[in-house]
């Protein structure tokens, strides 16, 4: 089934009735577990309610940031970078950044869903102090549009959390772009009751990631419950995960998710001269992944004599 061809059906079960739409789509198509597209179209119909529920109890936010701040502070002094994959609306990379001593180089915020990157754009307005400092895009946890080692620090919030019985294959790639601390603050399954374990498996939720990291290999230097939670049948975990990396840190830059190499801005597409693949650029977002890509091969040949990005 061509699940874009149920929207404006979902559209209204959710405004009418307030549908769960993963729920939804999983009955409707008869599937056992997530995919993403299921979480796509969830994430996008709910775009706006973050920053509703951020302004609602703003201060129970901030203070569920200070914990994070200092971990930063104090393992990042010498980072330069950092990326938050599963951004969403920005409603925690922004007050993060915004409350921190310590500046990055580069700061960056990936998400799936486009409507909620837009949000966050919004959202970042109001940060005058800082929103020069961050930039977003439409990416694909799965494929991060980033090369290997591209940020010094990487971190997630709730952003695996539906993604149950992936988790290896979503630590492998988070991994793969950190250079040097991999922070995790997603449910912590593996150390909730037995009735949060019900409901975390009734939604999909990821549930091995403690013992998904250990077989991948990864040097785990804290796994514990990360404090009070908006939603106590949703327990935080976090885990920090140290890379030596023994490669020189990339570019910070947004890259190809085909390829991983660095992409060039040229007007409103971003392109790659190795791979001959654009990614276009809808309302300031940059769509960058691989689902979005367009072979243009003679996409050069309208910019000859540009050495630079347009």
């Amino acid at each position: 089934m061509d699940k874009y061809s149920l929207l404006n059906r979902i559209q209204k079960l959710y405004t009418e009735k307030g549908i769960n739409i993963m729920k939804f789509l999983k009955e409707e198509c008869n599937e056992k577990c997530n995919d993403i597209n299921d979480i796509l179209i969830s994430y996008d119909f709910q775009a706006g309610t973050y920053i509703n529920e951020f302004y609602t109890d703003k201060q129970f936010f901030l203070d569920h940031l200070k914990r994070l701040s200092g971990i930063i502070e104090e393992i990042g002094g010498d980072c330069k970078s950092i990326l938050e994959c599963g951004t969403g609306e920005g409603i925690t990379l922004v007050p993060l950044l915004e409350m921190m001593n310590h500046t990055f180089e580069r700061a960056k915020g990936i998400d799936i869903s486009w409507s909620r990157i837009r949000y966050a754009q919004h959202f970042l307005n109001v940060y005058e102090k800082i929103k020069n400092n961050i930039s977003f895009a439409v990416g694909d946890m799965f494929c991060l549009p980033c090369a290997e080692n591209s940020f010094d620090i990487v971190f997630t919030h709730h952003a695996m959390e539906p993604n149950g019985g992936k988790e290896k294959e979503l630590l492998s790639e988070l991994y793969r772009v950190t250079n040097k601390y991999l922070i995790l603050l997603e449910p912590a399954y593996e150390l909730a009751d037995f009735e949060t374990q019900k409901r975390m498996d009734e939604h999909g939720y990821i549930k091995e990631l403690y013992s998904s990291a250990k077989e991948l290999g990864f040097e785990i230097v804290t796994w514990e419950l990360y404090g009070k939670n908006h939603n106590d049948l949703n327990p935080t975990g976090l885990m920090i995960i140290k890379k030596n990396s023994r490669k020189e840190n990339g570019s910070g830059e947004w890259g190809n998710p085909v390829t991983k190499s660095d992409l060039k801005k040229y007007s409103s597409v971003y392109y790659s001269e190795e791979s001959l693949l654009a990614y276009p650029v809808i309302d300031d977002v940059p769509m960058l992944t691989k689902d979005n890509a367009v072979v243009a091969t003679k996409f050069m040949e309208f910019h000859k004599g540009n050495d630079k990005p347009l």
